[in-house]
């Protein structure tokens, strides 16, 4: 088989089989997000139904590409026929790669920052129009790296289209370290104060790599539940950085009271306070999120704007800024899925305390479980099992939202940054734990093909070689936490006036 007949292929997968509605630009040259608006599972989906009804086999190590942003680019990666060579940047351009926070899918953008490491399928779509904090937001393939430039940083240099570590080259875990990560909103929206004031915000990520999720009703497993109440993420902040966090949503009252109160609250901001608010971002077709998550909450950002018709609106997490319709947004956030906001100045921000650092570390490190891990091995297992009805056929929307909390794990870089940068160890040894770190982050995806296969097939004889694979992925994390956990400690012991602190409640 060749390249264009697996380019037809993909096209009748997509028309008939998944009944895909955005195929007026298809093509060999159609972009799979901007043209597409496929997102990071459908093209999970569109792999899978290429191996099971052409018998093309896909290597594991497809999965993991960072470099293919059109369908013909897909389409070379499957077959070893030589005719086509994935899409290089176009001279004096450079990509930076964007992975969801919110926790929901991200994009490629364009931008003059460089390109970042990543894989194919990790995170989906991107940004949308408006003026993005480190270049124009221009969204372009799905991918799966977190990585992201400050604004103002020096351009890193490519090296065969993905800088090593999401580094340009020469770089190292001792240099200014100006890109960052994006995989929570929240966290997004609350560290962007402290890096525009040069607070290092790295720590506050100890949170994320076992951040709070779901298992719902049918053994489902969801990034977010209105059982969250992010009382942990507020907590912390202050404890850590001194910023009184706010929760002005009062969720006792009605979504037309709490509407009153952000407006008022929008009328009386200072002007170095900020106003969050969880909405829908389904509901804001304007963003041009390409996502198929509905519902998808998402904090952000926004103030009054010189037109009273459209508020100024700012993503930390999708590095987007722009101006949206003041009825528009307040659709979205009226909308029953969605309810949280909160207000906070960053102005007052400060350093946090070394025995601020220690207790919150201890409070969210978790050496002896791994929670993700540990729910999809649950949720695999009841499905296998037929409990209360479920059905390996139903696996696939039960773990639909997977490579959404995946991303959370790409955390661990900056607990690893955090340390070794205070203790002034080797590069190269960050380096290789980085590396771990993505074995980590490509197995989840890898895994969550399997599910998806499994699931297709209904192949019982194929449960066995998932739950080794959640093994093999349980004892990498293991691992991973071993190491940060020596990390830990020798940062403690380089502190001797550090005084044991109390036991913190552990973060669930």
């Amino acid at each position: 088989m060749n390249r264009d007949s697996v380019v037809e292929a993909i096209g009748t997968i997509l028309r008939e089989e998944m009944n895909h509605p955005h195929l007026d630009r298809f093509g060999p040259e159609a972009r799979l997000n901007e043209d597409l608006y496929l997102d990071s599972v459908q093209l999970l989906q569109v792999m899978l139904a290429l191996e099971m009804n052409l018998a093309l086999p896909i290597p594991e190590e497809a999965i993991s590409r960072q470099d293919v942003s059109t369908v013909a680019d897909l389409a070379a990666l499957l077959v070893a026929d030589g005719q086509h060579e994935p899409a290089a940047a176009p001279e004096g351009e450079d990509y930076d790669l964007h992975t969801i926070g919110a926790d929901a899918d991200r994009g490629l953008r364009r931008t003059d920052q460089g390109l970042r490491r990543g894989s194919l399928l990790l995170g989906g779509e991107g940004q949308g129009e408006g003026r993005a904090f480190s270049g124009e937001s221009t969204p372009l393939t799905p991918t799966l790296s977190p990585w992201e430039r400050e604004p103002g940083a020096a351009p890193a240099t490519p090296c065969n289209a993905v800088c090593e570590l999401g580094r340009g080259e020469g770089e190292s875990v001792h240099g200014e370290m100006p890109y960052d990560l994006k995989i929570h909103c929240f966290v997004s929206c609350l560290c962007d104060g402290l890096k525009t004031r040069g607070i290092d915000h790295r720590p506050f990520y100890f949170l994320i790599w076992d951040a709070e999720f779901a298992i719902t009703d049918g053994s489902r497993l969801a990034y977010h539940s209105d059982a969250m109440d992010h009382e942990s993420f507020r907590y912390w902040f202050e404890r850590l950085y001194g910023v009184p966090l706010h929760a002005w949503y009062d969720h006792s009252r009605s979504k037309d009271e709490n509407v009153a109160t952000l407006l008022e609250c929008l009328e009386r901001r200072g002007p170095e306070e900020c106003i969050m608010v969880m909405l829908d971002m389904f509901h804001l077709p304007e963003r041009e999120n390409k996502f198929n998550q509905n519902p998808f909450p998402h904090y952000l950002m926004v103030e009054l704007s010189e037109d009273p018709v459209v508020w100024q609106v700012r993503d930390p997490d999708f590095r987007w800024e722009g101006l949206i319709e003041r009825d528009k947004l307040l659709n979205a956030i009226r909308q029953p899925s969605v309810a949280g906001g909160y207000q906070f100045d960053p102005s007052l921000a400060r350093p946090p305390a070394d025995a601020d650092l220690a207790a919150f570390f201890e409070a969210c490190f978790r050496p002896d479980a791994n929670p993700l891990i540990d729910a999809a091995r649950a949720i695999v297992s009841a499905h296998a099992e037929g409990r209360g009805g479920l059905r390996l056929a139903d696996l696939g929307d039960a773990l639909r939202e997977l490579p959404v909390i995946t991303i959370r794990k790409w955390a661990y870089e900056h607990g690893f940054a955090f340390f070794w940068r205070a203790l002034g160890w080797p590069d190269a040894e960050f380096q290789r734990v980085c590396d771990e770190v993505e074995v980590l982050v490509n197995g989840l995806t890898a895994l969550h093909y399997a599910v998806l296969k499994l699931a297709r097939t209904e192949d019982s004889a194929q449960v066995a070689p998932v739950l080794a694979k959640l093994d093999a992925l349980d004892a990498v994390e293991f691992s991973l936490k071993r190491q940060l956990g020596d990390a830990y400690a020798a940062w403690r012991e380089a502190r001797p006036g550090l005084a044991t602190p109390r036991r913190e409640r552990r973060i669930a």
